[in-house]
């Protein structure tokens, strides 16, 4: 621990726990602010579990190249009475075993008992991201009393650290945004800090209905996303060197926990093993990157914990290029003293924590290719693991009794939760932000597409068509209609007649060549793009 840390007077004491109590609401009304925001592509697809129907299902009933009204493509966004909780569940198997089905279970029950909209579907996230601060407070708590075990800490310090960490929570820009999305992100970081928490107390009082409680949280967070077991593996690891590698009770009781919680999860395991890539929707994360943009795409998952940064893959602002590097210095410094500076206990399952779930998806992309590393909502317990890293050096740095010191972390302390403020102030605003990064610019497509009053939507099945589909079906008003085919069909002689006659106006969306040319020369016009970005790309027959 660093020498010279300062007593704080009682009233000072008093004040900063109120502040951060009013700093923890304040990141409450944050995650309440915007649900309204684009229904992106990812969570159209749960909201096709939550309907029970299979992506063969509708590409049979929609995607054939009948038109069809947005009153239809809702039929399959919605649970109705026709399919019930177990076809949500059989959905899963066949279309998307890589989402294990505990939170499509709970949010179709949700949606069905309060009703059918975006704000309903997207509420149960925020709630259940409410349980996320009472959660980082247990886990801080646990984790300072097993890891100082000759009491280096003192309990106010204790409770400080614990609160500041629960504060970068609860106003982290990442946390905000994946608690206001209608998928399991929210649900995964309350159980990974509960069972993070659960497996600390077990350590500490070893009975068998710790274990077994951790044993439970385990199974329940490892059907919610299966990249819970390689930081459960982290905990085994972490349990041996408390135990300094010796075959005791405790280490023999912990080990029995994890493998059992573990094994629980090869049926399931079994299914995602069983379906190719292709069919699950995984065959993007072999696409290779150059690794300048995966070093990049790494610094900003862990510096969106604390500000946002705007955009697509967040490199178009002169702020990124700036603040990036600092708040890695930051990042970067925070680990070093850690480790020099608190138990090896601490550090360690700090250490564990990040690497655990952060490496097993590098290494693969370092070494085979691809890009599992680029999605940040895979690597929430790494950014739990930064987290209290920083948290923990900016309340032990801000009480050193060196005045200069003191007073420069204090200011660090000011702007670290200045910028997270800010950047929740401008989610407030935004129509989109950067984890909907397929759908980011829908908002303005949607725009575009409603200008006309009977608008006529072309598209296919193709790449991430099938999503951002539905995308903008949420977005366009009821009188538009669509023309949808599956993959590699196009406009032919069976195809509707004289379209631009029947329709004011007839865009495409996300076309093949094929497609496009096919569509230009049924209805003898030409196709001009009228917007595009990284992802989306609109054109309309002229």
């Amino acid at each position: 621990m660093a020498t010279g840390v300062t007593t704080r007077p009682t009233w000072r004491q008093d004040w900063t726990i109120a502040v951060c109590i009013g700093l923890i609401a304040l990141g409450v009304i944050f995650r309440f602010g915007n649900l309204n925001q684009v229904y992106w592509h990812d969570e159209t697809f749960t909201a096709l579990r939550m309907s029970g129907y299979t992506a063969p299902d509708v590409k049979a009933d929609i995607f054939n190249g009948t038109l069809v009204t947005v009153d239809d493509l809702m039929y399959y966004q919605w649970p109705n009475e026709e399919r019930t909780v177990v076809d949500t569940v059989d959905s899963l198997i066949i279309d998307d075993p890589q989402h294990p089905p505990v939170y499509y279970v709970l949010i179709r029950q949700w949606v069905a008992a309060l009703g059918n909209s975006i704000w309903i579907a997207r509420s149960l996230s925020v709630f259940i991201s409410l349980l996320s601060f009472p959660a980082m407070y247990w886990f801080c708590q646990e984790l300072f009393t097993v890891a100082d075990t000759r009491q280096q800490f003192p309990p106010l310090q204790r409770q400080l650290t614990s609160l500041c960490t629960t504060v970068l929570l609860a106003l982290s820009p990442f946390h905000v945004l994946y608690s206001q999305e209608a998928r399991e992100y929210a649900l995964w970081t309350v159980l990974i800090l509960t069972l993070n928490a659960v497996f600390l107390r077990a350590i500490r009082h070893s009975t068998g209905l710790n274990w077994i409680f951790y044993t439970g949280l385990l199974v329940t967070s490892l059907y919610t996303h299966p990249f819970t077991g390689f930081f459960a593996l982290g905990h085994g690891v972490y349990l041996l060197a408390v135990e300094k590698f010796r075959p005791s009770r405790q280490a023999i009781a912990g080990c029995l926990a994890i493998v059992v919680g573990l094994s629980s999860f090869i049926p399931w395991a079994w299914i995602l093993l069983r379906n190719s890539f292709d069919t699950i929707g995984l065959s993007w994360t072999s696409v290779p990157l150059p690794f300048s943009v995966l070093l990049k795409v790494w610094g900003l998952h862990v510096v969106r914990g604390f500000f946002l940064t705007r955009g697509d893959f967040g490199f178009d602002t002169w702020q990124v290029y700036v603040g990036l590097p600092l708040a890695l210095l930051l990042i970067a410094y925070s680990l070093y003293f850690i480790c020099r500076h608190t138990p090896w206990r601490f550090w360690l399952f700090v250490l564990l924590l990040i690497s655990s779930s952060c490496l097993p998806l590098i290494l693969p992309d370092l070494i085979l290719g691809g890009q599992r590393s680029t999605a940040g909502r895979y690597l929430v317990p790494t950014v739990i693991g930064v987290q209290i890293a920083i948290a923990t050096v900016l309340m032990m740095q801000s009480q050193v009794k060196n005045r200069l010191s003191r007073r420069f972390w204090r200011s660090v302390t000011a702007i670290v939760l200045m910028l997270a403020i800010v950047s929740n102030f401008s989610i407030l605003k935004a129509e989109s932000t950067w984890p909907k990064f397929l759908s980011y610019g829908m908002p303005e497509v949607a725009r575009i597409v409603n200008k006309s009053p009977d608008p006529l939507v072309i598209s296919s099945s193709d790449a991430i068509n099938f999503g951002s589909v539905f995308s903008l079906s949420h977005a366009i008003d009821l009188q538009a209609h669509f023309l949808l085919f599956d993959f590699g069909r196009v406009l032919d002689d069976s195809s509707p007649s004289e379209l631009m006659e029947k329709f004011e106006d007839v865009f495409l969306l996300n076309p093949s060549d094929e497609l496009r040319e096919s569509v230009e020369k049924h209805e003898n016009a030409k196709a001009e793009l009228i917007f595009n970005d990284f992802h989306l790309y609109l054109w309309q027959l002229r």
